[in-house]
């Protein structure tokens, strides 16, 4: 048998007969491509009544080609851009896990909805809970991975907040998990001492004023320790909104507004590859937040702007930041009310002229390339009586990666070797072989720590992943934690300054046949400047 080069669902369908006897199976094949998606984005407005023809260039595998439209009466966040890349991105520790489905909590305060959009999002949403259960430890708080020992206290305060909120919109939040939490939280705000945090000591103070806020936000605020943190002298910027909205939350308005009094919006900027996971764009996401709690819309509507002018560039944004930026910019649109509303219409080439009258900012339009029949016209005009930000994604998953090697920070070297550690060809191996993955990276940077890096290795069809974490073969790789799906494995590593790790993943080529390999991808989760890859290549089972 042969795929096609086209995602989606294949059937093979089997029968067998023997005299009057016969039986029949059908069986599913998933054809996933190995490769990210990729998009590309134009940005326009339209004055009332004016339209555009939208000429679009679908590419990629077929299957995977489609367009998402975003029209908005306000300047576009980049909301459907940002939120596909939380929900598709790849790893899963708990600030990954908690980032993709927080944002779903809020984003109706934006977007209407269809009843598909709001059973989806609250199942995405019921997932996170249940998955998040996975990573509370005895004493309350929640660890980096599932089944570590030791707490994150930025995550255990992000996950908790999550949970909060989630309960207060209505999902079902098991009460162990949340009384175990708020337990954790009681006892680290009433002992917790100033220090640096993963090496920052702003990050500690912001620790304790968001573990304040989420304690007061659950209607248990812990007055004392707040006002020690108050006295604190270089109480940094973005803790001291965070304490004030706390106080606010506790019923102690004038308190919040002593504290905000001449207090600036301007942030250093900086950012934590481990720790908090923190950068100036998501204090000041953080800061927004503060300010709609607080009710200081003119000082909100400046700190909202700057926030969606970072959001729909074409910079690239960690999850923590894109997920606090949109958290922060539902809850700032929702506290504004609906605002202008959206009307528009749009026909796809030669078709049906389809009129849309959204009660939010923001509407959004999915269409895929089947649809357009080999016309890639696409026609909007805008019905309205404002001005309308129109933005529009193309996507599509290319057959092969890039074919060129990159590195920037690290080095990384990538071979498949037998288990005596001899060299092999991944090009042509004998069906039945059993082998290794080698992956040598390297931290070339002489002083700083490399936290959180992860490694994606996607494996060919043809070849089995050995998930050594369910026997006791020995096997043993450098990795901190390693995630073994159908076909990759996901692993993740901290480097320390000029160190080196290796890691290793046991395959076996079990089905002969031609199959693609998928590059080797390296980065530093939270900041992706420092990144490697290595080209993928096509590889052949024999017998």
């Amino acid at each position: 048998m042969k795929v096609k080069k086209q995602a989606g669902l294949g059937f093979v369908k089997v029968k067998a007969t023997s005299g009057n006897e016969d039986a029949h199976e059908e069986i599913e094949i998933d054809v996933r491509p190995a490769n990210p998606v990729v998009n590309e984005v134009d940005m326009y407005t339209l004055e009332k009544g004016a339209g555009k023809n939208n000429d679009l260039k679908f590419f990629g595998m077929p299957g995977t080609n489609k367009v998402a439209v975003e029209l908005s009466s306000v300047p576009s966040i980049g909301l459907e851009k940002r939120l596909s890349y939380l929900i598709q991105y790849p790893h899963g520790c708990v600030e990954q896990t908690t980032s993709a489905a927080f944002p779903q909590l809020y984003v109706g305060n934006m977007v209407d909805l269809s009843t598909e959009q709001k059973k989806e999002v609250a199942a995405n949403v019921q997932d996170a809970i249940k998955r998040l259960q996975g990573f509370q430890t005895s004493s309350g708080g929640f660890s980096y991975w599932p089944g570590e020992g030791n707490e994150n206290e930025w995550a255990t305060n992000y996950a908790g907040h999550f949970l909060v909120e989630a309960e207060e919109a209505g999902y079902k939040v098991p009460s162990h998990v949340l009384s175990q939490w708020k337990e954790y939280q009681l006892n680290k705000a009433k002992n917790w001492v100033p220090g640096a945090y993963y090496g920052r000591a702003s990050s500690g103070d912001l620790v304790q004023a968001y573990r304040l806020f989420l304690l007061a936000l659950y209607k248990s605020p812990e007055i004392g320790a707040m006002n020690r943190l108050r006295e604190k002298a270089d109480l940094p910027t973005a803790a001291k909104w965070r304490l004030a909205a706390a106080y606010k939350l506790a019923g102690q308005a004038e308190t919040a507004k002593k504290i905000t009094a001449n207090l600036p919006l301007t942030l250093v900027k900086y950012r934590e590859l481990s720790g908090s996971f923190g950068s100036d764009v998501r204090d000041k996401a953080m800061i927004l937040e503060a300010l709609s709690i607080l009710g200081e819309k003119a000082k909100a509507d400046a700190v909202a702007k700057e926030l969606a002018e970072e959001m729909r560039s074409d910079r690239w944004m960690s999850t923590q930041e894109t997920a606090y930026s949109l958290i922060a910019l539902c809850t700032y649109s929702g506290s504004k009310g609906s605002g202008a509303t959206v009307a528009y219409s749009y026909q796809i080439e030669g078709g049906e002229t389809k009129v849309v009258n959204a009660s939010k900012v923001t509407s959004r339009i999915y269409l895929r390339a089947s649809e357009f029949k080999g016309k890639n016209g696409l026609k909007i005009v805008n019905k309205g009586t404002t001005k309308l930000f129109v933005t529009v994604i193309t996507s599509g998953i290319p057959e092969e990666g890039s074919k060129e090697a990159k590195a920037n920070g690290l080095t990384m070297k990538v071979r498949y070797i037998d288990l005596k550690g001899n060299p092999i060809s991944p090009e042509k191996i004998l069906q039945g072989t059993e082998f290794e993955a080698e992956v040598v990276i390297k931290n070339t940077n002489t002083k700083m720590h490399y936290r959180e890096m992860a490694i994606t290795q996607v494996f060919p069809s043809g070849w089995e992943i050995h998930n050594v974490r369910m026997d006791e073969s020995g096997f043993e790789s450098m990795a901190r934690y390693q995630d073994f799906r159908d076909d990759r494995v996901l692993s993740y590593v901290d480097l320390l300054p000029n160190e080196q790790k290796v890691i290793r993943v046991k395959l076996n080529a079990s089905y002969n046949g031609k199959f693609y390999l998928a590059g080797v991808y390296a980065e530093a989760m939270y900041d992706k400047r420092i990144s490697a890859y290595q080209p993928g290549k096509w590889v052949e089972v024999s017998k």
